[in-house]
């Protein structure tokens, strides 16, 4: 005598098959999350007293980052700059030398560097992706205010100088200085002073030689 088997199918999250026993078959929805940005630097709205700026950041993503160069990239006010991408590991020695081992390529570190930033704000924009084409794009901004420098002082601090009517000094800046904001003081007390902008060159001349009543 034959025996009957009984089939049973069930469609809800899963795929039931009865008979004396179970088969499940599980149904796993397609990874559409993008990573996640971390430790970034600088942050919003930092103040960075440099011109050469080094933006770092980490990111994360289960479904592993790509390395591929068309899929990460870091723009600094709409221009691309070169960037450097290392998966999360450390650098290993043995005799031959060293390298540097991965221990997961689901952590990225993403850096790049640029110079001559002008004092104002900079916008920074990323993006990365994983290996599944998930995509995300961040944009924040940071102040570049790098103070000005002061130079070739004449005469030179701690010199003596004898019948000297002027004194000058050279200030640079990585932007335009402004002329109303220059104090020039003689003993505690300001002076009439000229600036020639394209020199950088701040002066001024005594009506009698300095020692005397120069003011």
């Amino acid at each position: 005598m034959q025996k009957k088997y009984v089939f049973k199918f069930l469609l809800v999250l899963a795929i039931a098959l009865t008979t004396t026993g179970s088969l499940v078959y599980t149904v796993k929805a397609l990874d559409s999350s993008a990573p996640v940005f971390s430790n970034i630097n600088p942050p919003e709205g930092a103040v960075v007293s440099s011109s050469g700026v080094t933006l770092k950041f980490d990111v994360t993503d289960p479904d592993n980052i790509s390395n591929a160069a068309s899929e990460y990239y870091i723009k600094v006010n709409g221009n691309t700059i070169s960037s450097n991408f290392m998966y999360d590991g450390s650098w290993v020695d043995n005799n031959y030398g060293s390298y540097y081992q991965v221990s997961t390529r689901t952590v990225a570190h993403i850096s790049g560097q640029v110079t001559g930033l002008k004092d104002g704000p900079q916008t920074v924009e990323v993006m990365c992706k994983d290996q599944k084409g998930n995509a995300v794009v961040k944009a924040w901004s940071f102040t570049v205010a790098v103070p000005p420098v002061f130079s070739g002082m004449t005469p030179v601090p701690g010199t003596t100088s004898n019948n000297r009517t002027s004194v000058s000094v050279n200030i640079n800046d990585n932007d335009t200085v402004n002329p109303d904001s220059i104090i020039m003081m003689l003993d505690g007390l300001p002076v009439q002073h000229s600036f020639n902008p394209a020199s950088g060159l701040i002066s001024y001349t005594a009506q009698v030689p300095l020692g005397f009543d120069s003011r």
